[in-house]
């Protein structure tokens, strides 16, 4: 896996600039975390793999211009792991990188904890060593319920959501 220190988190792709690619190669940006996938959660009725922003050919334009792309979605620790894993293989197949489960208050839940590792060993065989990760809070202390020593154990990249305040 090669490290960079310079990457870019993707929430929807249509609602930036348009020349976004140019503006990512001037400030050489060598990977970009692109959203691909929804969880099953509180009247969503299944997981929604995100096509309309990752197909071959919107990944091709990236990699096209020296740029790595991981997918990343929100995960809910939810039971429909086989539904979950259907949808990250779509993005599998679209030529991503990597692969980052968003996991956030959610999995505060106990009961979650079994269908997250679940998951993640699901996962493991299909995403590439060293570029399966997962993105949550920055301060676990005040998360203690999170199952870190699961996300620890079966991924291979920590990527703390920190926020600055103006």
């Amino acid at each position: 896996m090669t490290g960079h220190s310079n990457g870019v988190w993707i929430w929807e792709l249509s609602k930036i600039r348009s020349d976004y690619l140019d503006k990512l190669v001037k400030q050489q940006v060598k990977r970009v975390y692109l959203k691909v996938f929804d969880g099953h959660f509180q009247g969503k009725p299944q997981p929604t793999f995100w096509n309309w922003q990752c197909s071959q050919d919107i990944i091709e334009k990236f990699k096209s211009r020296g740029i790595e792309v991981y997918g990343w979605g929100y995960h809910y620790g939810t039971s429909d792991i086989a539904e979950q894993i259907e949808k990250v293989k779509q993005a599998l197949d679209c030529g991503i990188d990597g692969y980052v489960l968003d996991l956030e208050a959610e999995v505060e839940d106990k009961s979650t904890h079994v269908y997250v590792e679940k998951l993640l060993v699901a996962l493991r065989p299909l995403v590439k060593e060293g570029t399966l990760g997962y993105t949550s809070f920055g301060h676990p202390q005040f998360h203690p319920h999170v199952p870190w020593q699961i996300l620890d154990e079966h991924c291979d990249l920590a990527l703390p959501q920190i926020y600055f305040e103006k």
